[in-house]
């Protein structure tokens, strides 16, 4: 969903590719697992009411998003109440049931059941369920998007698996079920129309809106109208390969990386080769390339750059990045890069990531050399506490409502904050871990 005053690229309305997309994924399953799949997860769990008309048509019988965009939808805090139950859209001639997700539920375990013993993470996840359910017959939806979590727990999720489905088992008022099962016994609330959105925040900012998303966009935009143009005098299987190449590049993952939301060390790779199937496509076709797609979508920011966090962070303190997913969610920040920030010479830092999980917060900082001496600064009293950074330490608990920023000092040149402007601040009360 745009938001108003938010710049947009030139419409990409394809619903014949969007229709293509999901009958591939289903011959996909078919082909695998030797039976047609009847649910559907949108990417990032997207959904939209063209969508699920497509979906509808596809055979689908259910799809499933965020109970944020259940809020949206209802104009209404997505309690218990609303967020325990099935829904049957329809429109037309075509319907669909819903699931919204316990945004909460799913995420701890997510992200933050991989830091607990397997027997704590289990009590209080049917505690919570518990507690919400009061007695009443609930459905609860519990939606994991991906498999990057299980890489974080130990053995790979089973001790917490094997320890949750055995008090499920245990107890008579519990019931694991698939969502077709759970879908069968509950009677659907109906609804006409669905806020369209994604998990995230229920928008579509990730992916469009930013210089860069906008960009892409119109980069593919102008392939798919070479497509359409050229296509149809090109032998079966240029055509072919040259369709395959745009399906790829309407993944959602490329503008994931692109825009100020999410930040990789292989941002670079990403861009090139989503230029590289996008540039396949007038390849295929015999085409001229176009000289824009020689240069990266991704632009060499300047000025200051400062994104809150997504969600809590998953991170083992070893100084190193062990996953490309690692700091993915994270607050960043980056320092004006233009010549000059630092007084004429090189900032103190590249790039700064930040956030909380598992009762801690966390920081990570990018600097360009030695030389530079960093320390975390708080601001919860009427004297502000500074720790100097470059061994591991723990301390008190920081305080809900305190903020923090980072110092940096070189030899010879006044210290310098990270932000520039403000402070950043701390929502829960915290113990501090600090790795150098």
């Amino acid at each position: 969903m745009s938001h108003e005053g938010v710049a947009l690229p030139e419409r990409f309305r394809y619903p014949q590719d969007a229709r293509e997309q999901l009958e591939r994924a289903k011959a996909y399953v078919r082909r695998v697992l030797g039976t047609d799949p009847v649910g559907l997860w949108p990417s990032e769990g997207s959904v939209s009411d063209e969508a699920l008309a497509l979906a509808a048509d596809c055979g689908f019988t259910w799809a499933a998003s965020d109970n944020g965009v259940l809020g949206r939808t209802l104009d209404q805090t997505p309690g218990v109440d609303v967020t325990y139950q099935a829904y049957l859209w329809q429109q037309q001639s075509r319907q669909i049931k819903l699931l919204f997700r316990d945004h909460f539920l799913s995420d701890v375990i997510g992200f933050e059941y991989s830091r607990m013993d397997a027997t704590a993470a289990a009590d209080h996840f049917l505690s919570r369920i518990r507690e919400n359910s009061q007695g009443r017959e609930s459905l609860v939806p519990i939606i994991l998007d991906g498999e990057n979590a299980w890489e974080w727990y130990a053995a790979h999720g089973r001790p917490f698996l094997r320890e949750l489905y055995r008090r499920i088992a245990d107890d008579p008022n519990l019931e694991a079920l698939t969502v077709s099962e759970a879908l069968a016994r509950h009677e659907a609330r109906p609804l006409s129309r669905v806020f369209p959105g994604s998990w995230i925040n229920a928008n579509f900012d990730i992916w469009i809106g930013a210089e860069e998303d906008n960009r892409a966009w119109e980069l593919l935009l102008a392939a798919r109208r070479a497509y359409e143009e050229h296509a149809a005098s090109a032998p079966e299987a240029a055509r072919a390969l040259a369709y395959e190449e745009i399906l790829i590049a309407e993944g959602s993952d490329w503008c994931w990386w692109y825009g100020p939301e999410h930040h990789s060390d292989n941002q670079a790779e990403f861009d090139q080769l989503y230029r590289d199937h996008v540039a396949n496509v007038y390849r295929a076709l015999k085409l001229p390339v176009p000289e824009a797609l020689s240069h990266p979508i991704q632009r060499a920011h300047e000025g200051e750059t400062h994104t809150p966090p997504l969600h809590a962070l998953e991170i083992t303190l070893d100084g190193e990045i062990t996953s490309a997913f690692e700091w993915m969610g994270a607050g960043y920040y980056r320092p004006d890069l233009r010549s000059g920030a630092m007084h004429g010479g090189a900032p103190p830092a590249r790039e700064m990531y930040y956030g909380t999980g598992g009762g801690q917060l966390y920081v990570r900082i990018e600097s360009p050399g030695a030389g530079v001496r960093f320390a975390l600064e708080f601001e919860s009293g009427p004297v502000p506490t500074r720790i100097a950074l470059g061994r591991t330490l723990e301390m008190a608990a920081v305080l809900a409502g305190s903020r923090f920023r980072v110092i940096a000092e070189s030899d010879g040149l006044p210290p310098t904050t990270l932000p520039a402007q403000g402070w950043i601040e701390i929502h829960e009360p915290l113990p501090l871990v600090v790795t150098s």
